[in-house]
């Protein structure tokens, strides 16, 4: 079985490639061609250089995926939203190559807030709307995309992330109650994003998750 990973040299998608291995699954994972090639990548995964711009790249990918995730978020150096438009042409190639299966790692304060956000994580979402109106607009349309696609989906929504050892207790729902206080470990959401796409869980659903 084959997993298809989008943002593979980040903390997330390290962890997330490390996992898929370890349950003894190949990996397709996609790195911009001017970036990773000084990263340390796990042995056993093939690597697809490209232009997260160009349609053919991306295609390259995903073909022959049974799952694709997504663990892409704004980069601390470069401020351009890129999430949306690259998520967009994700979509458009796995309709094209006949893959169906999608989970996608947005966050807590991205999009439509529920009521099970506590008051305190609903204000630091206001805040980061007044600070970063382009960034957070374009998360909020990645969600869109995604939810949109007429593909199998999940959207996998955290709070603060940590480095921490994996604990496997994990949280999950699409009320959970989560606060300002609220963090689950990389390890941990690697592995519930994991079985999310391989075991087709929560499909369809905004899912929140928190140790």
């Amino acid at each position: 079985m084959q997993l298809g990973v989008f943002g593979a040299t980040g903390g997330t998608g390290r962890a997330l490639v490390a996992t898929a291995l370890e349950h003894g699954w190949t990996v397709r994972a996609f790195v911009r061609t001017q970036a990773g090639a000084s990263l340390p990548l796990p042995s056993g995964l093939a690597v697809i250089h490209g232009d997260p711009g160009r349609h053919e790249d991306v295609l390259q990918a995903v073909r022959g995926c049974d799952a694709v995730c997504c663990a892409f978020g704004p980069r601390p150096r470069d401020p351009r939203p890129f999430c949306a438009p690259l998520t967009r042409r994700i979509v458009e190639a796995m309709r094209e190559a006949g893959v169906h299966r999608i989970v996608c790692v947005t966050g807590a304060t991205i999009g439509d807030l529920p009521a099970t956000l506590s008051p305190s994580l609903r204000a630091l979402a206001g805040v980061a709307r007044r600070r970063h109106p382009a960034l957070m607009a374009d998360r909020a349309l990645q969600e869109l995309l995604v939810m949109r696609s007429a593909l199998d989906w999940t959207l996998v929504k955290p709070p603060r992330l940590v480095d921490a050892a994996r604990t496997g207790s994990v949280h999950a729902d699409a009320a959970l109650t989560v606060g300002l206080l609220s963090r689950i470990g990389r390890h941990d959401l690697a592995e519930f994003v994991f079985r999310a796409a391989t075991q087709d869980r929560f499909v369809n659903q905004r899912v929140y998750v928190r140790n």
